[in-house]
């Protein structure tokens, strides 16, 4: 399981997501299918597979689910290289 770290806040506004490192004072915002992944997947705990699904209906002509399926691996890499996010029992 991932989850966002302790010291990561962050906040909905409309269409932005912002991520806040309040130790560093860095803040990240978020894409549309970031901030479905953040949510979903970091926030909300859902199987990354199912995000996956989620994210692939919500578009019309969406790419291949592998390719989605790389692109959330890819920003998951992102964000624990960030330290916003760490693997929990």
């Amino acid at each position: 399981m991932i989850r966002a770290k302790k010291h990561i806040v962050w906040r909905k506004k409309k269409e932005l997501l912002v991520l806040l490192d309040t130790v560093s004072g860095c803040y990240f915002t978020l894409n549309p299918v970031g901030q479905d992944l953040w949510l979903t997947h970091i926030v909300d705990q859902q199987p990354l597979e199912q995000t996956v699904d989620q994210i692939a209906g919500k578009y019309n002509n969406p790419p291949a689910k592998e390719q989605i399926l790389a692109d959330c691996h890819k920003l998951i890499e992102d964000w624990k290289n960030n330290a916003l996010i760490e693997e929990s029992a």
